[in-house]
């Protein structure tokens, strides 16, 4: 495929430039609009099909605006690759006399002068601004094409080509044999033949060039070890700092984490010829106080491989994180475990994956690092990407748990004599027994997010061993003040308080791996990378419990939810239900003062949802735990709980018995929504009374008519076995003009 030798070649010019830089970019847009592709869900495309949008259609109407961020980044990432890159311009460009930025700054820097740091600070200077550009414009163009996407992903559908199914295939394959493995078969060619031109044949072959390459050149391995050096020790550094950065990260305010975000992203949006003359000069001169001259040394290009690399690192670890349960880092964190433990044992297993991606993408990025290594480079300091350019620089001038121990408590699972043993069990400031009998005290607490106000001075006092529900619709404050409880949301105003000790006021907080709780999670919060045992004993081992006693614990546990046999199943083996008891489990293997659940019934269907009622109502008689359970399902909490707290718009309405709050609510709407009757105007009427047809009647016509006072009742119709006719409305109780039947 190349010209003859001596003939022009069309490759050394700005469009032969441009034609290798857009093949070597080609990677970086297809993963990223792969990317794209694959969090598509596929509800959208059988929504614009069973719609009647033919294939273009939907590529053009849906597909291609969803998926557009991922086409921006891709391009993104192209534009800031090519702008800085100088192997393939330098390569092409200089024999052709075509010069870019960074060949440019290359060839002031092989010159000698006074003038040559401030010329190539201004050329460096000029390419980061332009690369600054790129990332704002595409920050704006992001910001246009950024959608939430709902539903699932699952299997892509298959676009039908009809005729044009083998003529695009065809081009598809020839282009891939073009870009990947011609060049490819071109490199293995030229290496096997004694001199360029001389075609490849039996007599021509050699392996001359493997022969003074590798045996005859003493920089040729001490730039593979200064490379395997630089691009290992770079990819295991960022990988132990990125865990720990993208996990702080994720806790900043948006704002924060934006600025954080984005000055880790310049040293890569920025050019390595920029970074190249920015660590220059800044190491110059000897690091103060040590006296350590790091100019010209493997420690420099080791310190810009971290600077330029460590975004590649984080962003996947991050991203990873972003997509996590909340759920799961927050039950580890009632079950005791503190930050360090939860990144080591939840949080590490879960992103392992990702992490390794941006270390293994370090490690291949860094290997083929070229810009910033040949211009950092020294002798002796060789890698293999520095001397595969370096005769032609010579022709032109060159990351002990602090939790509450457990035991004791209600002594439902192992015998009063059982101890937690180990190094983890380090203090204990209030007995088991002592909590278990305390009560729970909530006492004028408000949380406010922003302008907005979720729970507006809340007070209860809830008894030992009571099954409190908090009751209310979608957005009263209820599951606000669950985690209130559970130490996963601070303060505002008010005071917590457990076997009177304050868990939580306006400038007091106690973590929640420190208040001995437990919490049966919506989404359950199972450990996906653990099995049902390790799920259920982890709060105990975090207390230090081993070998038997740690078995037996766990053992029990399993057995008082009946899923014994279920021990060294996965999450994933188990239906809804059996996670569910995995959770309740979970809760009381570790004896805690109080039982949190966050509306644990929503996911499942009405057979099982009965089942699980029964099962929660089974499991308080039998522990005598203290349960907090949130719900917006009336059904749920007149069956279950000995008291509800009703909530509307973040205050508490009404707070009593079941029985209670449908005979005395206090208010038309908690009567509306408790028993779901009916309420009507009547003109008279006093608790007890039973209001025959002919009452009922002559009330109705005084309103009718307005000759007396309106009084709303709200009424529920019933019949007696003795006379099924006509129904009986008896008026049971009366409260500022109120009355309900």
């Amino acid at each position: 495929m190349a010209p003859p030798l001596g003939s022009p070649q069309p490759l050394y010019s700005a469009e032969g430039i441009a034609l290798l830089l857009g093949i070597q970019s080609a990677p970086l847009v297809f993963l990223a609009l792969r990317t794209s592709l694959l969090s598509l869900p596929r509800e959208l495309i059988e929504a614009a099909r069973i719609s009647g949008a033919k294939q273009t259609q939907v590529w053009g109407h849906i597909i291609l605006p969803v998926t557009r961020s991922g086409m921006i980044a891709g391009g993104a990432m192209a534009f800031i690759s090519s702008l800085g890159n100088f192997g393939i311009p330098a390569m092409l460009g200089i024999p052709a006399g075509y010069y870019v930025l960074p060949t440019l700054i290359y060839q002031r820097m092989a010159n000698f002068g006074t003038g040559v740091l401030a010329e190539m600070a201004a050329l460096s200077l000029l390419i980061g601004l332009l690369a600054l550009a790129g990332v704002a414009l595409q920050q704006q163009l992001m910001n246009r094409s950024r959608f939430g996407l709902g539903g699932h992903s699952g299997r892509s559908h298959d676009f039908t080509l009809g005729r044009w199914r083998a003529p695009v295939t065809a081009t598809l394959i020839g282009i891939l044999l073009i870009i990947l493995v011609a060049p490819l078969l071109a490199l293995v060619i030229s290496s096997l033949v004694p001199a360029m031109g001389v075609p490849l044949n039996a007599e021509t072959v050699t392996l001359n060039a493997y022969a003074e390459v590798v045996g005859r050149q003493g920089a040729t391995w001490r730039a593979v070890n200064n490379s395997l050096w630089l691009a290992g020790s770079a990819a295991v550094v960022l990988m132990l700092l990125s865990l720990p950065l993208a996990y702080r990260l994720q806790r900043l305010p948006e704002r924060w984490r934006g600025v954080v975000l984005s000055a880790i992203e310049i040293p890569y949006a920025l050019p390595g010829v920029v970074l190249a003359i920015a660590c220059i000069l800044l190491f110059v001169r000897p690091l103060p106080i040590i006296n350590v001259a790091l100019y010209g040394t493997l420690g420099l290009i080791f310190i810009a491989y971290l600077a330029r690399f460590l975004v590649v690192c984080v962003k996947p670890v991050a991203a990873s994180l972003a997509q996590l349960d909340p759920s799961l880092e927050e039950a580890a964190q009632l079950a005791g475990a503190g930050p360090w433990r939860r990144l080591g044992s939840i949080i590490l297993p879960l992103v392992a994956p990702a992490l390794f991606a941006g270390g293994l993408l370090v490690f291949l990025l860094a290997v083929n690092e070229l810009t910033v290594s040949a211009l950092l480079w020294s002798a002796g300091n060789e890698n293999p990407r520095r001397t595969d350019f370096q005769p032609r620089r010579r022709r032109r001038k060159r990351a002990g748990v602090g939790g509450v121990s457990a035991g004791g408590g209600y002594g439902r699972l192992v015998d009063a004599d059982t101890q937690f043993t180990g190094a983890a069990v380090t203090q204990r400031s209030h007995s088991m027994a002592e909590l278990a009998t305390s009560g729970l005290t909530i006492d004028r607490v408000t949380k406010r997010f922003g302008e907005q106000t979720a729970v507006d001075a809340l007070s209860l006092t809830i008894n030992p061993g009571e099954f409190v529900a908090l009751l209310g619709p979608s957005g009263c404050g209820k599951t606000t003040m669950l985690r209130m409880l559970a130490g996963f949301e601070t303060v505002n105003d008010g005071t917590i308080q457990l076997a009177n000790r304050t868990l939580a006021s306006a400038d007091t907080h106690m973590p929640p791996e420190q208040r001995n709780m437990a919490m049966v999670f919506q989404s359950y919060a199972l450990w996906p990378h653990m099995s049902v045992a390790d799920n259920v004993g982890y709060p105990v081992k975090l207390r230090g419990l081993r070998g038997a006693a740690y078995h037996q614990k766990v053992n029990q546990a399993l057995a008082l939810v009946e899923l014994d046999a279920y021990a060294d199943r996965m999450p994933q083996a188990l239906s809804g239900g059996q996670r569910q008891r995995v959770a309740l489990a979970r809760c009381l293997v570790s004896d805690p003062s109080v039982v949190l659940l966050d509306e644990p019934l929503a996911n499942l269907d009405r057979h099982l949802r009965a089942t699980m009622e029964h099962s929660f109502r089974d499991f308080h008689r039998r522990t005598g735990a203290t349960l907090v359970y949130v719900t917006h399902d009336q059904t749920e909490a007149m069956a279950l709980a000995d008291k509800i707290a009703v909530m509307k718009a973040g205050k508490l309405v009404q707070w009593g018995a079941p029985e209670t709050l449908y005979r005395q609510p206090r208010t038309a709407w908690v009567a509306g929504f408790i028993g779901q009757g009916s309420q009507l105007k009547v003109a008279a009427g006093h608790p007890g009374k039973c209001l025959e047809g002919a009452t009922l009647m002559r009330g109705l016509n005084a309103i009718a008519s307005e000759r007396t006072k309106a009084c709303w009742c709200a009424l529920s119709i019933s019949r007696s076995a003795q006379h099924p006719h006509p129904p009986q409305l008896t008026l049971i109780t009366s409260l500022s003009h109120r009355w309900r039947a």
